[in-house]
C-alpha cells in the first residue's frame, strides 16, 4: 500500500510530531482536564477532521482506521474532562485480585456499549438524516441502503471508469451525492467505545465498591 519514500517522510513527520508534543503535550492535558467549552471544542474538532480527511478515488481501509481512532479520542477526551477528578487520579489498585474482577466485568461491559451504540446508530442517523432532507448510502452496515455496484462484467468492459465519470459530473453541477452512513455509524459506535472505557466503567466499578 505504502513506498518506501512514504515510510520515509512518515518517520520525519512521525518525529516531527513527537517534538511538537512535547512542547503543547501539558498544556493539552490541562486544557482536557479542566478547561472550558473541552466537548464542544472536541466534538467540533473531530467532525472537522472527518470532513478533512482525503478521499482516494480508490476505497482504503486508512480513511475506516481514522474515523476509529478519532471516534476513541473524541470518547475518552469526553469522558476525562467530565470525570478525571472522580476516577482518573492515578492510584494503583493494591489487590491483583480486584483487578482481575474489574476485567471479567469490564471489558463485556465496553464490548456491550460498543454494539449496542452501533446497533442504535443504525437505527437514529438515517432517519436523522432523513429528517434533514441529507442524502445518504450505506456500503455495509444496512443492506436496505446498499447502492448498486457495479458487475465484474461491468468491470471487463470497462463501464465502471463510465460510472466514476458519471458520478465525478454529477458532483460536479450540483446534484447531491449521498454520504456514507456507514462513517457515522462507524464514529458513533468508537466514541462511545472510548467513553465507555474512561467513564461508564469506572462509574460501574464505583458503584460495586471494585
Amino acid at each position: 500500500m505504502h513506498s518506501p519514500i512514504d515510510t520515509y517522510a512518515g518517520v520525519f513527520i512521525g518525529l516531527g510530531l513527537l517534538t511538537l508534543w512535547s512542547y503543547i503535550g501539558e498544556f493539552l492535558d490541562s486544557f482536557i482536564v479542566s478547561g472550558s467549552n473541552v466537548e464542544s471544542f472536541w466534538v467540533s474538532l473531530s467532525i472537522l477532521l472527518q470532513f478533512a480527511y482525503p478521499m482516494p478515488e480508490t476505497p482504503t481501509p486508512s480513511f475506516e482506521y481514522n474515523t476509529a481512532f478519532t471516534g476513541v479520542a473524541l470518547g475518552v477526551v469526553l469522558g476525562v474532562n467530565r470525570t478525571y477528578h472522580q476516577y482518573h487520579h492515578g492510584e494503583i489498585l493494591d489487590s491483583s485480585k480486584k483487578l482481575l474482577k474489574r476485567l471479567l466485568i469490564g471489558f463485556p461491559v465496553v464490548l456491550f456499549a460498543k454494539v449496542a451504540s452501533k446497533e442504535l446508530a443504525k437505527v437514529l442517523l438515517p432517519s436523522f438524516s432523513n429528517l434533514l432532507n441529507i442524502p445518504v448510502k450505506s456500503s455495509t452496515y444496512i443492506p436496505a441502503m446498499h447502492q448498486d455496484m457495479p458487475s465484474v462484467d461491468d468491470e471487463k468492459s470497462g463501464q465502471v471508469q463510465d460510472v466514476l465519470d458519471c458520478k465525478r459530473a454529477v458532483a460536479f453541477f450540483g446534484t447531491p451525492v449521498p454520504y456514507d452512513i456507514d462513517t457515522g455509524i462507524r464514529f458513533c459506535t468508537y466514541t462511545s467505545l472510548g467513553w465507555s472505557v474512561v467513564e461508564l466503567v469506572p462509574y460501574l466499578f464505583d458503584y460495586l465498591g471494585l
